[in-house]
């Protein structure tokens, strides 16, 4: 939360132009189970881009978040396995 406000106040200083954020942001959108006012203050930061990360990919709900200027289109997303090839897992979700 503290990020998301003080990501809005950098935002209000600069062009939106050609920016993309990446960051785990433990968020499904659309939203599931996370608190009403985390993920409002999530659409709020990020409002106006598009995320090439939303809803279902690669087979599952992504909580990493790849959000992209409007001046931006997302082409692909690639990924890695949380599964390591001893079989542990690398963290809760996999890669983008």
């Amino acid at each position: 939360m503290a990020w998301l406000g003080a990501f809005r106040k950098l935002r209000d200083g600069i062009s939106d132009s050609r920016k993309v954020v990446l960051g785990d942001c433990n968020q499904k959108l659309p939203r599931k189970w996370a608190p009403q006012r985390a993920y409002s203050e999530l659409r709020s930061a990020l409002d106006g881009f598009g995320f090439a990360t939303e809803g279902v990919a690669g087979g599952q709900t992504l909580i990493d978040r790849v959000a992209h200027a409007p001046d931006l289109s997302a082409e692909g997303l690639g990924f890695w396995s949380k599964a390591r090839p001893r079989g542990t897992h690398r963290s809760d979700p996999g890669g983008v």
